[in-house]
């Protein structure tokens, strides 16, 4: 949005004659998300990129088709494949692809074009890579409802959501949180049932994984302590939880994570004997900040780490290869490390 920003980033921004081009995607694409308002009395302007499933062929035509051609989309699209491939290089297989770049617009306000460069970027990135990669998608901000329906489609394994428990106070405004993990629910088993999966147990993908008390968030005084919200991993079937910092590169602290798998675990053992063992669910631990590798081997099933892995150690900068593959290297040993620990 800054765009002296996206000019000293690389990336640019669309010219006179793309701007009409995307006015014109932005009238289709809107139009078929009112017309599924029409056809199924569900409220799709929450969820407009179900178009993008549900629409398939004219949202190509119409939208993905001219927004290819442009130049910053271009740009866009290399950046995000010559980054990947850096990853796949260093042997990591499992990647996040978001809207970086602060201010953002909050929930179902995201612009159109946002939704749609991101699902072009993760269809390019997955035509590139069919298999051997896995893929989250994360909208920001708290925009996990619209993220979805670009998972499904890009095979993803995971949506990032800021805005599935409480809500808080960012940069942008309140975070809302109308149902918004329900909704996320219901929406995912829905499109896939649009899309002829007939198993249930087969709609249950991407999961969602929830940041607990989220960076650069402020929250009500009430819902600081971590107990708050640890309490409601089970309530509300939480499927992945994501504990960071304070801000960008702020490592999560030890005892967050240590309390945290603590309730997870709690949470898997009470599942076990209520469900009289039909239901044994794994609810990951994923760092979401920072880079204290040896304390999040004790703890963390994931690690969600972008600022050590770029150029100048700046989040915003491209991926440099010298950095993720020192990366690779620590969480190597310190899981290492953990291992032998445990094991002793």
């Amino acid at each position: 949005l800054n765009t002296a920003y996206s000019d000293a980033l690389g990336v640019g921004t669309f010219t006179p004659e793309e701007v009409r081009a995307l006015d014109q995607a932005r009238v289709a694409v809107d139009g078929l998300a009112r017309k599924l308002v029409q056809d199924t009395a569900l409220d799709f302007m929450e969820c407009r990129s179900a178009v993008f499933l549900l629409c398939a062929e004219q949202v190509e035509g119409h939208a993905l088709a001219p927004l290819r051609k442009m130049g910053f989309v271009r740009t866009l699209v290399a950046r995000a494949l010559a980054e990947v491939a850096v990853f796949m290089r260093n042997g990591v297989t499992l990647v996040e692809v978001e809207n970086v770049g602060p201010p953002y617009f909050l929930g179902n306000q995201v612009p159109w074009e946002d939704l749609l460069l991101l699902h072009v970027v993760c269809q390019a990135i997955r035509e590139a890579h069919p298999t051997g990669l896995r893929m989250g998608v994360h909208v920001l901000s708290g925009d996990e409802v619209e993220a979805l329906p670009i998972a499904i489609a890009a095979k993803a394994c995971f949506v990032r959501s800021e805005s599935t428990v409480f809500s808080g106070h960012r940069p942008e405004g309140r975070v809302p949180n109308r149902g918004n993990l329900a909704k996320f629910f219901f929406y995912r088993n829905y499109l896939h049932a649009r899309l002829g999966v007939a198993d249930p147990a087969h709609r249950r993908w991407p999961q969602v994984w929830s940041d607990l008390q989220k960076k650069h968030t402020v929250f009500d005084s009430e819902l600081l302590p971590l107990d708050r919200w640890l309490e409601n991993i089970s309530f509300v079937k939480i499927e992945g939880v994501i504990i960071t910092g304070s801000a960008t590169g702020v490592s999560a602290e030890e005892e967050d994570l240590k309390k945290t798998r603590q309730a997870i675990d709690k949470v898997r053992a009470e599942t076990e004997a209520w469900s009289q063992g039909k239901l044994s669910p794994f609810i990951p631990l994923i760092t979401g900040s920072g880079s204290n590798f040896e304390v999040y081997a004790r703890y963390a099933d994931f690690v969600i780490t972008g600022t050590t892995l770029k150029q100048g150690l700046f989040w915003e900068n491209p991926v440099s290869e010298a950095n993720v593959a020192a990366t690779v290297v620590r969480l190597a040993e310190a899981a290492r490390k953990a291992a032998a620990t445990t094991a002793s």
